[in-house]
């Protein structure tokens, strides 16, 4: 699966940099996973209410996207471990600084907004792509954002416990080693011999992407996932503790998301061009997450109905990134992936914005998260019809096949 050659030293290259994409997922995505775990200790420790916590997870989800198009260009061209490495040490600082006052929770979200641009998506599916062949470009995409499921499911249940067993501090500066330990992955990123096209001037990639409707329906429709997902996993404990069930009950719902997760990527990654063309997986995904909310709210609010539909949501929650990221690398190619890729994924953080804000005011203006389902149901339908009339046609010429 090499993406220069059939010789051993662009396999092990290959190797070696999916080994590191996976390690940086799995951390990065993992430890940000389990975020809305800390809103109780918080409160209690620092007196910081949900309203300005959910404030400061809204800016660290709009600096995750607004840094992401500047990190995937800096590794289009450079290269991504030296960005990988900024990634790693910034995460490890803003968790550091969490447990010490609300500024540091506020200063601390910023560094990983940055931090997250740095060491997930973008920056490892471009890094990644340039080293594998284009026939295995969409798996190997799928495989490692595979590793961001299941630091969901690890490192969310690692944070529960810490949580429960010791103080917020010793928890912070605990997941802050964690975090450094990304500067493994970092280093397995370096692109020393690379063989890749290089990227078109990023002013030509751009004014091609905007001229491409699929591209620009695509970054619209990826807004919803960001609203949906980022409103759940930071909301999901505040409203199980409204209905009744413990923040261990939480803690699982979480786990079963980032265990679902796991599975619903690979399929994901298997069933986009294969069984189902990738836009229209999309729109099914979107389709199928209304669905599911709207059956939970009208379920009896168990503990079982809590599990099912975390399963559930599990199954759709980064299913959209291997389809999304495919349709971005099937219409430029991979020389600008991470920049093009970037561009798309600040509309997502955006939409995580709304959804991680508009969940702390509206539940401390009404009490009732109820608004907030309804609007991620009906925004979740408005991506369906946006995403089904995309066109899969290359925007670049110089672009391989994915």
């Amino acid at each position: 699966m090499a993406g220069v050659g059939i010789n051993r030293r662009d396999y092990l290259r290959w190797l070696l940099t999916l080994s590191g994409g996976i390690w940086l997922l799995f951390w990065g995505m993992g430890l940000r996973h389990g975020l809305g775990l800390f809103a109780s200790p918080l409160a209690d420790t620092l007196g910081l209410n949900i309203g300005s916590f959910s404030l400061a997870i809204a800016i660290q989800n709009l600096l995750w996207g607004l840094f992401s198009p500047l990190c995937g260009a800096i590794a289009d061209r450079y290269g991504a471990g030296r960005v990988a490495l900024t990634g790693g040490l910034l995460y490890a600082l803003g968790l550091w600084l969490m447990s010490h006052s609300i500024g540091g929770v506020f200063v601390g979200q910023m560094l990983i907004g940055v931090a997250l641009a740095a060491t997930t998506f973008g920056v490892v599916f471009g890094a990644v792509s340039r080293v594998t062949a284009p026939r295995h470009q969409s798996i190997s995409i799928a495989i490692v954002s595979t590793a961001g499921s299941a630091g969901a499911f690890v490192v969310v249940a690692l944070e529960g416990y810490l949580l429960e067993k010791y103080t917020l501090a010793i928890a912070c500066a605990f997941l802050a080693l964690c975090a450094l330990s990304m500067l493994y992955g970092a280093r397995a990123l370096a692109e020393k011999h690379r063989k890749s096209a290089p990227p078109l001037p990023t002013i030509t990639a751009l004014a091609r992407a905007v001229r491409h409707n699929g591209y620009i329906l695509l970054t619209i429709g990826f807004f919803v996932c960001g609203f949906q997902v980022v409103f759940i996993a930071l909301h999901l404990p505040n409203y199980f503790n409204e209905i009744g069930l413990s923040r261990a009950n939480a803690t699982n719902a979480l786990a079963l998301i980032g265990l679902g997760n796991i599975i619903g990527t690979l399929l994901a990654g298997w069933l986009g061009g294969r069984i189902l063309r990738k836009k229209n997986l999309l729109s099914l995904i979107y389709v199928l997450r209304s669905l599911a909310i709207v059956a939970f709210l009208f379920s009896d609010k168990s503990v079982v109905a809590a599990m099912v539909f975390a399963s559930a949501m599990g199954l759709l929650w980064l299913s959209t990134v291997p389809p999304t990221s495919g349709l971005v690398l099937y219409f430029f190619g991979a020389p600008n992936m991470a920049m093009l890729y970037g561009i798309v994924f600040v509309s997502h953080q955006v939409g995580s914005f709304f959804g991680a804000w508009l969940g702390g005011v509206i539940f401390r203006a009404l009490g009732s998260y109820d608004p907030m389902w309804w609007l991620a149901i009906a925004m979740g339908l408005l991506a369906a019809a946006l995403h089904y009339p995309i066109k899969e046609q290359r925007g670049m010429a110089e672009a391989a096949p994915a």
